[in-house]
């Protein structure tokens, strides 16, 4: 629902009018999907394809739901410094070993836990990650959505990325 306007006179809306829940819960599936196909591989790698993925994922969804919203122009810096991340992030993985290659840290998590890491393993690394990478694209919707055009602040924060 939409809320009073702040004190510029913008009309302010509810993070839920943007589908913020839908994608949390799209999130958490993705995330228990790579978990229960970590458990058939013995490793836990699928996790990491959900930091190169879910964010460009995040922001199709945002604009398919609301193609009127946001500016033009603010839309296309924010979906290319997004991809920009997501293909790095895939390189990096890919020149680490890639596919079939866990993470130190998770091995190391499996030797502590022993048996119990298949479901420690759906806390400590895929929802706990889930969630962190959930709070870390919520700048997302502010982004896709604002109607506000772009600002020397917004040129400074893209020039940093």
């Amino acid at each position: 629902p939409k809320t009073p306007s702040d004190q510029s006179g913008a009309t302010m809306t509810s993070p839920t009018d943007h589908g913020l829940e839908q994608d949390a819960i799209t999130l958490g599936g993705i995330n228990l999907a790579f978990w229960l196909a970590s458990l058939g591989l013995g490793k836990t790698w699928p996790v990491d394809f959900i930091w190169s993925c879910f964010p460009p994922l995040l922001c199709l969804l945002i604009i398919v739901r609301e193609p009127e919203t946001g500016v033009c122009e603010r839309r296309i810096v924010g979906c290319t410094l997004v991809a920009t991340w997501g293909f790095r992030l895939t390189h990096n993985f890919v020149s680490r070993g890639g596919v079939g290659h866990e993470d130190w840290r998770y091995s190391d998590m499996r030797r502590t836990f022993g048996r119990h890491f298949w479901w420690a393993s759906l806390f400590s690394v895929f929802l706990g990650q889930a969630a962190f990478l959930f709070s870390a694209c919520l700048s997302l919707y502010g982004v896709l959505c604002a109607p506000e055009p772009l600002t020397a602040t917004d040129a400074a924060g893209a020039a940093v990325c």
